[in-house]
């Protein structure tokens, strides 16, 4: 109990999850309150990205450096941090979702999730802890920008994969693409 505690704090876990609560708390019900289903769709998507971009920077602790050199094996706690990112971004919404409908499939919450959790997984990998937050940012105001413009298709449709209805394929590839090169950016990272 006390490693996990350890570990926890080293990794700002408290004050993650404390912003993450806060992002589903204030963006997810903001759609509602306009009644427009893409809006909904917007506003889950930026709660999603907002609460991995905040946990994403403890995949990596203060010194790099050091945790490559740690005598522990890193990789298989990365690895439940890096789901448990993924799975608490997913389940936040979906609680709200639960609580308030607003036609927001719960696939599209989970597909969401895991595809942001593995962009900010690269973003720390390729940027630092403390810019980890970007990729996946970036990536829902690129999908916002698609949504807003009208109906996207052909390129347009890669980029706003998050704003996809949960039976496209592609987006839920490239989010399967996203989670999978955040692993392996972890694992690249303990090297």
């Amino acid at each position: 109990m006390r490693e996990a505690v350890l570990y926890c704090r080293s990794r700002g876990i408290p004050a993650a999850m404390a912003t993450m609560v806060g992002a589903a708390i204030a963006l997810a019900p903001v759609g509602r309150l306009t009644g427009s289903p893409g809006l909904s769709v917007a506003m889950s998507v930026l709660a999603t990205a907002v609460a991995v971009g905040a946990a994403s920077g403890g995949l990596t602790g203060a010194d790099p450096d050091l945790d490559r050199t740690a005598a522990i094996a890193w990789l298989p706690r990365l690895t439940v941090h890096l789901v448990a990112i993924a799975a608490l971004a997913a389940g936040l919404p979906l609680a709200i979702e639960l609580l308030s409908p607003s036609g927001v499939d719960a696939e599209v919450l989970l597909r969401n999730a895991v595809g942001l959790a593995g962009l900010g997984s690269i973003g720390v990998g390729l940027l630092g802890a403390s810019r980890g937050w970007v990729l996946p940012v970036a990536a829902a105001s690129v999908a916002l920008v698609a949504l807003l413009s009208g109906t996207p298709g052909g390129l347009a449709m890669v980029f706003s994969w998050p704003v996809q209805p949960a039976d496209v394929g592609t987006a839920w590839l490239i989010s399967g693409t996203f989670a999978g090169c955040g692993w392996l950016a972890l694992a690249k990272s303990q090297r």
